[in-house]
């Protein structure tokens, strides 16, 4: 090969090598972004904000699920804005909640002494988190869909928080169904809806060598009644804790 023609060749493929980092990296999950917004959004939930801030706190929260729907399609770059946008108006939101001197926190425990030891409660609330015998919560879908709802995300960033303090436990993610549906179906509902807890909790941080799925479809009702109440309660991701030995 001519040394012209090597030149040409050599620089071209650290053209292509640059190109490819560049889409590498654009193509990772915004775990930083999301873990900051979510952390922004339960300050603003604990300043009150829903009450004090509707309109920003309600946008927090729709930026939010519009996130984890961008992360769960796969979008990456489109759900960091997202959860950039997510954190900016949860933060405008707990500023603002903490500067109404009549619906902020503070006042509120002034005047009602039960939600000042409510707010002593949460003080130590964190300290849950270091029992290694703390339950991991269930979280519940909609009917017929996967989907993480915003109280889902609440309890994956709980579970989270001790499987980061707990990293000698394994869990597996079972996938639920109520009865409806052929149980072939089911069985593929409940396998969506176990792997997409999973991958919110590997957005969250967790390795993904610590996790599982399994699907039982309708095979393992929590609730044996066939009414809306018990379907509702059956629509659901649960965890099962392992440890290594």
């Amino acid at each position: 090969m001519k040394r012209g023609n090597m030149k040409r060749a050599i620089g071209l493929a650290l053209v292509v090598l640059f190109v490819s980092g560049l889409f590498a990296c654009a193509s990772e999950p915004p775990r930083k972004e999301q873990q900051d917004a979510e952390r922004a959004y339960r300050e603003a939930v604990d300043a009150n904000a829903g009450d004090c801030a509707g309109i920003k706190f309600k946008s927090a929260e729709q930026a939010l699920r519009e996130a984890q729907d961008l992360v769960n399609a796969e979008k990456y770059d489109e759900a960091r804005t997202h959860f950039n946008v997510a954190r900016e108006l949860a933060e405008e939101a707990r500023v603002e909640a903490l500067q109404n001197p009549d619906c902020s926190r503070a006042a509120q425990t002034d005047e009602n002494p039960d939600v000042g030891q409510a707010v002593e409660r949460q003080i130590d609330e964190d300290a849950v988190f270091d029992d290694p015998n703390y339950e991991l919560k269930t979280v519940f879908f909609p009917f017929n869909s996967s989907d993480i709802t915003s109280d889902a995300q609440q309890i994956l960033a709980d579970n989270a928080t001790w499987m980061n303090r707990h990293t000698d436990a394994m869990v597996v993610v079972e996938g639920h169904c109520d009865e409806r549906g052929a149980g072939e179906y089911n069985l593929a509902l409940g396998e969506r809806r176990a792997q997409t807890v999973m991958g919110y909790l590997i957005n969250l941080g967790i390795n993904p060598e610590r996790l599982s799925v399994i699907s039982y479809g309708e095979e393992r009702p929590l609730v044996s009644e066939s009414n809306e109440e018990a379907w509702s309660k059956n629509r659901r991701a649960q965890f099962v804790k392992k440890w290594r030995r």
